[in-house]
């Protein structure tokens, strides 16, 4: 009896670990006609981790080389944002990023490069509201009062985990 009470204890808590995990990894921003990249000339990945109900981490815009090209190389990186106010529900997440108009860099040589500027409106915060599964994130980016539909894939690798602020 105590063998049997400690397996159904033990299967709860591995099964409660779990999906506290969920929407943890590397997610890459996908573009196509259903979700067309709106920032002109950018991409997005978001470096997350989930802690319970809290989500924190960084988002990262990369240079968009082109067609047929991998945006997501380290040559391409453009700076990064660190996630404000994240909250992960069973099948989504939200969060904000403050101040998108001045990105950190992961290191300190970072400078800020022309062709990285986004075309989305300025705006004070953007907020991320996303729903899916493991393998896809899919919802809306709002800034001010204008939404774009966004979509997120998960890749393997390690999260970023720094992103300095330039000083002014």
């Amino acid at each position: 009896m105590r063998l049997r009470l400690l397996m159904v204890a033990t299967g709860f808590m591995l099964s409660a670990c779990s999906a506290e995990r969920g929407f943890s990894g590397v997610w890459q921003q996908v573009c196509d006609d259903a979700h067309p990249c709106d920032a002109g000339g950018v991409r997005y990945a978001l470096h997350l981790g989930r802690f319970g109900d809290a989500v924190t981490g960084l988002v990262v815009r990369y240079r968009d080389p082109g067609p047929d090209l991998d945006p997501f190389r380290k040559s391409n990186d453009c700076g990064c944002f660190i996630v404000d106010s994240g909250l992960a529900r069973t099948d989504g997440l939200s969060f904000r990023i403050d101040d998108p108009t001045l990105p950190g860099y992961p290191d300190e040589v970072g400078t800020r490069d022309e062709t990285c500027e986004p075309t989305l409106p300025e705006c004070e915060a953007w907020r991320l509201v996303l729903r899916g599964d493991d393998d896809v994130l899919e919802g809306t980016l709002s800034c001010g009062n204008r939404e774009f539909a966004v979509r997120f894939e998960a890749v393997s690798g390690r999260p970023r985990t720094t992103c300095l602020r330039p000083t002014p």
